[in-house]
């Protein structure tokens, strides 16, 4: 009875080694998780419908002067794309996020939007700015259609930042803004390497355990 007591435990110390050396020879290959996400196009702001000088935004607040939501058929410059925000209401206005997003080292942080040009001449700009991870101005021509922007990079200290688009210069025509999106995405452990050391001593007990399951089987076999 102790015989084969002990014979099972060894077995159990083998399976535990096993489970070890499978984890050691192969790397560890984790799924990168999304740790948050934002998606806004603007297109169920006021129940669907334009408004002027509009400030009730479901992720953002309105940061400088004032923005107008457009589309739908109202001041709709691009048809069919649903609301969109002139980044110019009676004067060169803003928005940054609700929420302040924390950032680790290692994530990795894709930002995406898309503009399109005033309506007049007054050649404005908009920047974009997240915390000290992202910092660019752009320009559109008069009438310049949608077009998407997009930049990705990686986290390299730990920070808390919030988005925010800021309209310079122009008149009551700004900038367009539509489809903005931002994500952060946890980094991939590193690859676990073992230790020349480690997987000698697992195979050794691998085959101790073998040698022993033999040697009993057959005194075993003999007694009967």
């Amino acid at each position: 009875m102790t015989m084969k007591m002990t014979t099972r435990a060894l077995v159990g110390g083998v399976a535990l080694s096993g489970a070890t050396l499978a984890m050691a020879l192969g790397s560890i290959d984790r799924a990168q998780a999304a740790t948050f996400s934002l998606s806004d196009n603007f297109d169920t702001e006021n129940g669907g419908a334009a408004k002027l000088s509009y400030n009730n935004f479901a992720n953002w607040n309105v940061s400088k002067a004032d923005v107008d939501l457009i589309g739908n058929g109202t001041f709709d410059f691009f048809p069919g794309n649903g609301l969109y925000v002139d980044l110019n209401g009676a004067a060169p206005g803003g928005l940054t996020s609700k929420t302040t997003y924390m950032f680790n080292t290692g994530d990795v942080v894709n930002l995406g939007f898309r503009l399109a040009g005033a309506a007049d001449a007054s050649n404005p700009t908009v920047t974009v700015v997240l915390g000290g991870l992202y910092n660019q101005t752009f320009t559109r021509t008069q009438g310049q259609a949608f077009t998407p922007v997009s930049a990705s990079f990686t986290v390299t200290s730990d920070t808390t930042a919030a988005l925010s688009f800021t309209a310079n210069g122009g008149t009551n025509g700004g900038l367009l803004l539509d489809s903005v999106s931002l994500a952060s995405t946890a980094g991939v452990p590193a690859t676990v390497v073992p230790e020349p050391s480690d997987l000698a001593g697992t195979a050794f007990a691998f085959g101790s355990v073998v040698l022993l399951k033999r040697k009993f089987g057959k005194k075993q076999s003999i007694s009967k």
